[in-house]
């Protein structure tokens, strides 16, 4: 589950619902990966951290999720890719290898073209469901 830490996070009755969402959450086992949206200028729904020990329902703090550190948001370029990272990070992603490469498409296309191998051809014997489909 994404959870963005913003000055919307549990802020009334769409704010009990994601209580309500989070806690089942918890108790399922699911992770929670918290990102906070920073108070900072341009960030119009960012918010100070320490609000969030305010607005956050006692339970699920007692539940640990605020346990695992919250991956600070930064929109703007170059800390964007930072923070990509980060989060990705905290998911335990891993880079994934490129794939080895044969050549272009068409080279993929003139290498089945000079095959050897003769395309299967349709018999007018073929049994089909319908007669008027039947070649």
């Amino acid at each position: 589950m994404l959870l963005a830490l913003n000055k919307h996070v549990f802020a009334g009755s769409a704010g009990e619902t994601l209580a309500l969402e989070v806690a089942a959450a918890l108790e399922a086992g699911f992770p929670i990966l918290t990102i906070h949206v920073a108070d900072l200028p341009g960030q119009t729904d960012g918010s100070r951290f320490e609000r969030f020990f305010a607005v956050t329902p006692p339970s699920l703090i007692l539940a640990g999720l605020y346990k695992p550190l919250a991956v600070p948001w930064y929109a703007d370029e170059p800390h964007i890719n930072v923070s990509h990272a980060l989060a990705l990070k905290s998911l335990d992603a891993t880079v994934a290898k490129p794939m080895k490469r044969r050549g272009t498409a068409i080279n993929a296309l003139r290498r089945v073209s000079q095959s050897t191998r003769t395309p299967p051809t349709l018999q007018s014997d073929t049994p089909c469901g319908d007669k008027d489909l039947a070649i």
